[in-house]
C-alpha cells in the first residue's frame, strides 16, 4: 500500500507542477503511471481494480469531450484509481474527487477575490452580484442553523461544506461580468 501511495503522490506532485507551469499535464508522467498501475493490479488481481479504473476513465474522457477538462486530467485520474482504486476500503477516487473540488474552490475563490480587489472593485457595477452573494449568505445562514438544530449532518461535515462557501461568496460578490 505505501508503494502505491507513494507512486500516485510523486506522480500527483509532478504533474501539479507542470499543469501550473505549462498548462499540461504530459504523457511521459501519467502514462508510466498507468503502466505501473496495471502492472501492480495484475499481481494483486481484483476486478474491482480494473473496473473501477475503466469507469473513471470513461466518466472523464466524456467531460473531456464536453471541453470541461484536458486529456491529462483524464489520464491522471485513470492512473490515480488504476495505482491506488481502494484505500481503507473504500473506493480512493470519490474522496479525492471532495477534497480535490474543496481546494480548488478555497484556491480559486481567494485567487480571483485578491485579483478583483488589487484591480479595484466597482461596487456601482458589482451591485448586482453583491445583492445575489449577500441573498445567498442569508439563505445558507438559514440553511445551517436549520441544518445544526435539526442534527441532519454532523459537525465535521458541516466544516467541510461551510469553508469553500465562505471562500466562495467574496469571488461571487466580485466576479465581474
Amino acid at each position: 500500500m505505501e508503494l502505491r501511495i507513494a507512486i500516485l503522490l510523486f506522480a500527483c506532485i509532478i504533474a501539479t507542477i507542470t499543469d501550473i507551469k505549462k498548462g499540461l499535464i504530459y504523457d511521459k508522467i501519467t502514462l508510466p503511471a498507468i503502466g505501473l498501475g496495471i502492472i501492480l493490479n495484475v499481481f494483486d488481481f481484483n476486478l474491482l481494480n480494473f473496473a473501477i479504473p475503466l469507469f473513471v476513465f470513461i466518466f472523464f474522457a466524456i467531460l473531456y469531450y464536453l471541453g470541461k477538462i484536458g486529456g491529462g486530467d483524464v489520464k491522471l485520474f485513470a492512473a490515480s484509481s488504476l495505482i491506488l482504486p481502494f484505500y481503507n476500503n473504500q473506493i480512493f477516487i470519490i474522496p479525492a474527487l471532495f477534497f480535490s473540488a474543496l481546494f480548488s474552490v478555497v484556491f480559486i475563490s481567494v485567487f480571483y477575490t485578491i485579483k478583483y480587489v488589487r484591480t479595484g472593485i466597482d461596487f456601482q457595477k458589482n451591485k448586482k452580484n453583491i445583492l445575489q452573494a449577500s441573498l445567498l449568505s442569508l439563505a445558507l445562514v438559514i440553511y445551517f442553523i436549520f441544518t445544526i438544530s435539526s442534527n441532519l449532518l454532523p459537525t465535521q461535515s458541516m466544516f467541510f461544506i461551510l469553508i469553500p462557501i465562505i471562500f466562495a461568496l467574496p469571488f461571487l460578490a466580485f466576479q465581474r461580468n
